[in-house]
């Protein structure tokens, strides 16, 4: 024998016949790189290409004409004004509430903690562009519902005062959108912070406020800063409230000057333009996006978690109790009941006036009974249902491979993949959408104009979260299980399926519907990829709504998708209040 040892299964030869480990680690090195990086290279290629009315890969010069014009163009200062101002104030909206929720789910004795934990992940049932359409029939400043209430009950006349279409109305409804992922970022911070520091404030004498103010956040802050970090990424890329709402006002922020760019009414497509912007966007997020992942390692030298089964004492709201959930309820009623109560009443209402007890007398499902037998709408139904299903499993297969590869095999480049992938997390939507586009239309594969363009869209889109959801399972897998099925001569597929897929089940489920659901609800990757023969729900939605005016009928999809959303969103939210009653 030789010098070198090597465990028992190794010796029966089987992990010689099939290198396991090297063909997974191949396959998954392969697709990663094809599915992030082929489409970014096509994008990089057309931003330096003269293409104004022509594909990146059709006959034209080289060029950096598209750099200089947008460098030197007025549209590009106020484009960018817009957006920062945008995800800033997004982000500080979304942060604010996250960690205020957190603190009083987590430190506080508020009533009923569960209830109002599920009042704050309610939003996730809430796809962003059918918020923003609800807030159009609320708020537009002439005949919103909530002005025509405002203006009767206060005497006034004319138009608002509430405006949908304005930075400040876009900024409140997509920061109370983002609330719950952001919600859940912070929160797992204060859970996990240890409270004897908090209490030793508490021995000396410090109120509860300057404890709060100068022990508990400044040892959050490296999980607050990631977490704004990372939502200003979201926010930045976010496409659908900004195209409802800021378009009709004439306000361009780069995501939808982008999307403008290709889909001009009257006008040629300026794909090199667009991939310019692209470019600009994509280094600014990519840069974000790594000092992000710089601040997650970092986190691990602020962890405070030291006694075990040790909680701190409850802050005593005292006389603030029942106000302070009185604030959480009006929250939950703004967010959610009046954008679902006035799709619901816009689909069985009159076509015409709003809410009234005379207007009671005209409801009926006209429009649920025409939603039932549109035979379009069923086939953006079964395309939706397809490209939900093949993408939340390709996503979590896919990642459970990188992740597999990162934390448990020996394969020599394991950890690529899930670099390669993470930077697809400082590509935005549209974007990746768009490079999506120009590759598939460049090669000879039958793809673009079907499901699985938007499929691949998706995924790709998907991948960092999946992995990241992966990766923390296989940490607290510890490797004895494997090794103790190896030495008794288990193959390594046999192992995987007995053993490791039983322990990480969960993980995988769980980040199987977070991109279910996120598939579902997704509406900017498919609107830019739409073609004849893929138009999902979203898209359906879309045009109804904003090429079509058919409101009514929109309104009656939009309350279906809702409750498709919702009850997906049920076992998300059930989840993580498990966790939350096991940890109490």
């Amino acid at each position: 024998m030789s010098g070198v040892a090597y465990p028992v299964a190794r010796e029966r030869g089987w992990r010689l016949t099939i290198p396991w480990e090297s063909v997974v680690g191949i396959i998954t090195v392969v697709s990663v790189v094809y599915l992030v990086g082929s489409p970014l290279f096509m994008l990089l290629f057309s931003s330096v290409r003269s293409t104004q009315d022509r594909l990146p890969f059709e006959a034209t010069a080289f060029t950096l004409d598209n750099f200089t014009g947008i460098l030197g163009s007025p549209d590009t200062y106020r484009l960018l004004g817009n957006t920062l101002t945008y995800a800033v104030g997004t982000v500080l909206v979304s942060l604010s509430l996250a960690v205020a929720f957190s603190f009083l789910i987590e430190r506080t004795t508020i009533p009923l903690r569960s209830s109002v934990l599920a009042a704050v992940l309610a939003p996730m049932a809430l796809p962003p562009f059918v918020a923003a359409f609800a807030w159009t029939l609320l708020a537009n400043p002439a005949n919103g519902t909530l002005n025509l209430l405002i203006r009767g009950a206060l005497g006034l006349s004319g138009r608002g005062p509430l405006d949908a279409y304005t930075i400040p109305a876009m900024i409140l409804i997509t920061g109370t959108i983002l609330v719950p992922g952001m919600y859940v970022m912070v929160s797992g911070t204060f859970a996990r912070m240890d409270p004897a520091l908090e209490e030793a404030a508490r021995l000396s004498g410090v109120s509860w406020w300057k404890t709060l103010r100068h022990v508990t956040l400044p040892l959050l802050r490296p999980g607050i800063v990631g977490a704004a970090i990372f939502y200003f990424i979201v926010a930045m890329e976010t496409f659908e409230l900004p195209a409802i709402l800021g378009i009709p006002g004439n306000t361009f922020v780069l995501s939808t000057w982008i999307y403008f760019l290709i889909h001009r009414t009257g006008s040629v497509p300026d794909y090199g333009l667009a991939s310019g912007y692209a470019v600009l966007v994509m280094i600014a997020a990519g840069a974000l996006i790594f000092y992000y992942g710089k601040m997650v390692r970092q986190k691990e030298r602020f962890v405070t978690v030291t006694g075990r089964g040790y909680r701190t004492q409850l802050i005593d709201l005292g006389k603030w109790r029942y106000p302070v959930f009185a604030a959480v309820a009006a929250y939950f009623l703004v967010v959610i009941v009046l954008p679902l109560g006035v799709l619901i009443w816009k689909s069985v209402g009159p076509p015409y006036g709003d809410f009234s007890l005379a207007a009671l007398g005209q409801v009926n499902f006209k429009m649920y009974v025409k939603a039932i037998g549109d035979k379009f709408l069923f086939e953006a139904v079964r395309n939706t249902a397809v490209i939900s299903v093949v993408t939340a499993t390709a996503t979590m297969v896919l990642a459970t491979m990188m992740a597999w590869l990162s934390v448990r095999s020996g394969f020599r480049a394991g950890s690529f993949p899930e670099r390669v992938a993470f930077l697809a997390q400082g590509v935005p939507s549209v974007i990746a959408a768009l490079a999506i586009m120009f590759f598939y239309v460049s090669i000879p594969l039958p793809i673009y104009a079907t499901l699985w363009i938007i499929v691949i869209a998706l995924v790709t889109r998907f991948i960092p979260y999946g992995s990241r959801v992966m990766y923390a399972a296989y940490l607290q897998l510890h490797r004895e299980l494997e090794e103790a099925s190896w030495t008794s001569g288990v193959a390594w597929l046999w192992t995987m399926r007995g053993v490791v897929l039983p322990l990480i089940w969960p993980s995988f489920f769980r980040g199987w519907l977070w991109a279910f659901i996120h598939a579902l609800r997704d509406a900017t990757i498919p609107l830019m990829l739409i073609s004849a023969g893929n138009e999902t729900v979203s898209t359906r939605l879309w045009f109804q709504w904003m090429a079509q005016g058919e409101f009514q009928y929109a309104s009656a999809i939009a309350v279906m998708l809702m409750l498709v959303s919702a009850f997906v969103t049920y076992f998300v939210a059930r989840q993580t209040l498990l966790e939350r009653e096991g940890r109490d």
